[in-house]
């Protein structure tokens, strides 16, 4: 009896190393190659101007809803005396929070660029209400536009042409 286990302990350790041998033989390791890229989007940064946007009313107004527009358009008029002054108040809200692009923009300094308007009658100035030109996903600033009057006119004004242009980009 004691023959007859060691023979089938003898057996067994046998067909494992040979079962470890075999397994051994016949296994493979993979190795997986690839590039990785990435593209830029533009439409995940979504800077706005926002609905809460404001004009005077007596000498600016605001034409048309620009909520999520990244052009508006301000008519000045109106303005009769010297030291009249018109302001708009355009919020610049960044929306970039779809499909999780949560990104945050930096916005330029506003460059006002007036086409044929006498710079002896007619002042532009725009500056953002808040100094810290950064705003992250949800966040807001405003750019304000004033135009003064600075002599009484005294023929009529044709309209003239004006912008304001500046950037917001991410880091």
């Amino acid at each position: 009896m004691k023959n007859r286990r060691l023979s089938i302990f003898v057996f067994l350790m046998i067909a494992m190393a040979t079962l470890g041998i075999g397994y051994a033989a016949l296994s493979d390791s993979f190795t997986i190659y690839g590039d990785l890229g990435a593209n830029v989007d533009n439409s995940n940064l979504v800077v706005v101007f926002d609905s809460d946007s404001t004009a005077d009313g007596t000498y600016a107004n605001i034409d048309g809803n620009i909520d999520g527009l990244t052009s508006a358009e301000i008519t000045f008029s109106n303005m009769t005396t010297k030291g009249q002054v018109a302001t708009a108040n355009l919020v610049v809200e960044n929306r970039s929070t779809n499909g999780g692009a949560e990104l945050t923009a930096t916005l330029s300094d506003p460059v006002v660029t007036a086409t044929g308007i006498d710079a002896t009658v007619f002042k532009i100035t725009a500056a953002w209400a808040n100094n810290d030109l950064t705003i992250a996903p949800t966040e807001s600033n405003t750019i304000i536009i004033t135009v003064e009057l600075l002599k009484t006119p005294t023929a009529s004004i044709d309209a003239k042409s004006f912008s304001v242009t500046f950037t917001a980009t991410t880091d």
